[in-house]
């Protein structure tokens, strides 16, 4: 199986950036801050993000849409080297499983 993949490293919108059609992510947050605005999507719908910086900025995703949660809040910071699948289930993105690099 092969993924399409890229690498964020500044504050994206993943709809208006067309990242929406990659499934795989690499986040470097070392040069700053990076919020990660999640597209709207179907259920069942997901991606995955390795954080490969061991900096102290933050990484920090927001749903698209006003009534979408992550987790069941409004926005959730992603750890340094961690990976994770963030699933769409209803108006509510789930970071399914967060684990070491």
């Amino acid at each position: 199986m092969s993924y399409s993949y890229t690498t964020i490293t500044n504050t994206c919108d993943m709809s208006t950036n067309n990242l929406e059609y990659y499934e795989y992510f690499f986040i470097d947050a070392f040069s700053g801050n990076i919020e990660i605005i999640l597209p709207i999507a179907y259920d069942g719908s997901f991606y995955q993000f390795q954080r490969v910086d061991n900096s102290s900025n933050t990484v920090t995703f927001y749903p698209a849409s006003g009534g979408d949660t992550i987790n069941g809040t409004s926005s959730m910071i992603f750890p340094i080297n961690r990976y994770s699948q963030i699933i769409k289930n209803g108006t509510n993105w789930r970071m399914a499983r967060i684990s070491y690099n």
